[in-house]
């Protein structure tokens, strides 16, 4: 589902910033999305948010940066999505070892 929103920050306001108003929004649209009294699967803790933007991914190491030093632009676009939650089951491989 695209949804277009405008978040309101500063140029000196950090990645780390960034992420937590997207990660505020995701969690408030994920509520909406779900009928009355029923938990919503997708949370933000069951996969990663990913941030991207001008072609390139907004990592956790990036969070200390401002979005000044980034070369953020007013109205500059950053797409969201929900990464997959790694999950491993019995006789799966992870790392060379045998789970």
């Amino acid at each position: 589902m695209a949804e277009r929103v405008t978040l309101e920050m500063r140029h000196m306001d950090l990645v780390a910033d960034l992420r937590a108003e997207v990660a505020a929004w995701w969690e408030s649209r994920m509520q909406q999305q779900q009928p009355q009294g029923q938990q919503h699967k997708a949370k933000v803790g069951e996969g990663p948010l990913r941030l991207l933007t001008q072609g390139q991914e907004l990592s956790a190491d990036m969070d200390e940066k401002s979005l000044a030093e980034l070369g953020f632009k007013d109205q500059q676009l950053v797409l969201v999505s929900q990464g997959a939650s790694k999950q491993i089951g019995v006789g799966q491989q992870f790392r060379g070892h045998q789970v």
